[in-house]
């Protein structure tokens, strides 16, 4: 069977196993945070360095960098305010990794057919969960994952222009999630001492180099711009300091590794079982390939381990290293068992066109089917519907602690009707629910049957609602 095949094939499977979330309503909340920071920047609210999430929280989103806000920007400016605009980025940044996945497989020769680590990648559930879920770590895959692959070109060649390649790709990952993705600088020393045969000096040497122009170029975005300059001051303070000391996600710093344990399920079976049916001959022929198998599982570990200095974790925080695994897994399945399946009759099968086929028009149907439903916190979105034909949009609502207290409530009422909540001050409509245990206002606007979430209007000289026990 042509490789063409089982590129294909690989992306009808995916296609089928996101299509219930891929063009459905329901995001995880950071998701839905990031898309409205960028549209409202695509609608002029904030500024470059100080996007705009609410008007009543972070009316400054100094929370991450904002190099995916400019970018989802764009995409909103040009198509417009759709909710389907931030699933189709988080769809073409795994796509972009997959392609990069084959390029950097491609410089090496290992085979002709690059599906491999492709088919090992596309394997996470966290890669699978975060292709319909607009994270930061989805442009991280793609800024990374470039960026190995120049640092390759550099250390193979001293291509200076792939250097200075490498070095921008890093500057941007800090642009989107601050230093998280400097992990991979490892690599050209791991890569220099285990597989291109380069002496200490000279891997340090590269490392060095890709380090100094790295750090030069993000100092200079940030020194010669005044408004840079603060958003870093507030960054550093509100996400870094503050995250490392006062937030804690997890009881344990070897949370991370259970996590990382989780994604490479998978990939460990089938290591498992290209060993144990692995062809003597083509393992005799491998050992070249190990220094270059060690060097990315090192450079991925790099991405996981630091995380233990605090216990703010989370298991999508491994997410930008997990393309390096795959390769690393793929090198040893190929170099065990490659050779052999690819012999295998069953690759030249004559009805894999109609598989094939077959497997995208169900991919197609499913995501057609789930189109505009609601895949996650239902009645939350039900009612926001309901909500958003009912009262004008650009809107503070007053409502209570409890409901204030939701970010994901909270994301989702900017996000689809631009809607920002206040516990301080009165004002025309009191978003209110159970939760707030207070008495209702007297004019409900949103009937109460069904519905979790209300709208009622305000008297003018009602006081504003401070705590679920008023």
């Amino acid at each position: 069977m042509p490789a063409k095949y089982i590129y294909w094939l690989i992306a009808g499977v995916f296609l089928i196993i996101i299509s219930p979330n891929f063009l459905s309503h329901g995001m995880f909340m950071d998701g839905v945070i990031y898309a409205s920071v960028a549209r409202n920047l695509a609608e002029s609210h904030g500024s470059w360095w100080a996007p705009f999430f609410t008007e009543t929280r972070y009316p400054q989103f100094f929370e991450h960098p904002p190099l995916m806000f400019w970018l989802l920007s764009f995409f909103y400016k040009v198509f417009g305010d759709h909710f389907f605009i931030e699933k189709i980025f988080s769809l073409s940044c795994v796509a972009v990794s997959c392609f990069l996945l084959h390029r950097i497989w491609s410089v090496f020769k290992l085979t002709n057919d690059s599906w491999l680590p492709i088919l090992l990648f596309c394997s996470f559930p966290l890669i699978i969960w975060t292709a319909t879920n607009n994270m930061l770590e989805n442009l991280l895959l793609v800024q990374l994952t470039a960026a190995v692959f120049y640092m390759i070109r550099f250390v193979n060649q001293r291509d200076m222009n792939a250097m200075l390649a490498a070095s921008l790709l890093l500057c941007s990952a800090i642009l989107t999630k601050g230093p998280v993705g400097l992990f991979v600088l490892v690599f050209p020393l791991t890569y220099g001492l285990l597989y291109a045969g380069k002496s200490v000096f000279n891997s340090l040497l590269d490392t060095a180099i890709l380090s100094l122009s790295t750090v030069s170029i993000t100092a200079a975005i940030f020194l010669f711009n005044a408004s840079a300059f603060h958003f870093l001051e507030a960054y550093y303070k509100e996400q870094i300091l503050h995250g490392m000391k006062d937030v804690m996600m997890v009881t344990s710093r070897w949370k991370i590794i259970s996590f990382l344990g989780a994604e490479l399920i998978i990939p460990a079976l089938l290591m498992l079982a290209a060993w144990q049916w692995r062809d003597n001959k083509a393992h005799q022929k491998a050992d070249a390939q190990k220094g270059l198998m060690l060097s990315f599982f090192l450079t991925g570990m790099c991405g996981v381990f630091p995380f233990m200095i605090s216990l703010k974790q989370s298991n999508f925080y491994i997410i930008p290293s997990l393309p390096f695994f795959a390769l690393g897994a793929a090198i040893f399945v190929q170099q065990n068992v490659g050779s052999r399946i690819m012999k295998e009759s069953w690759i030249r099968w004559k009805y894999w066109t109609l598989i094939v086929s077959a497997v995208f028009l169900i991919a197609i149907a499913s995501i057609v089917i789930n189109t505009g439903k609601i895949n996650r916190d239902r009645n939350m979105l039900r009612d926001i519907f309901a909500i958003k034909e009912t009262i004008p949009q650009n809107k503070v609502l007053q409502t209570c602690l409890p409901l204030k207290d939701n970010f994901g409530l909270e994301a989702y009422l900017q996000r689809y009707g631009h809607w920002s909540l206040d516990t301080r001050e009165s004002h025309q409509f009191y978003f209110y629910s159970a939760d707030c245990g207070t008495p209702k206002p007297s004019e409900i606007i949103l009937p109460s049957e069904n519905h979790s979430f209300f709208i009622y209007k305000t008297a003018p000289d009602q006081p504003p609602v401070l705590r679920s026990s008023d």
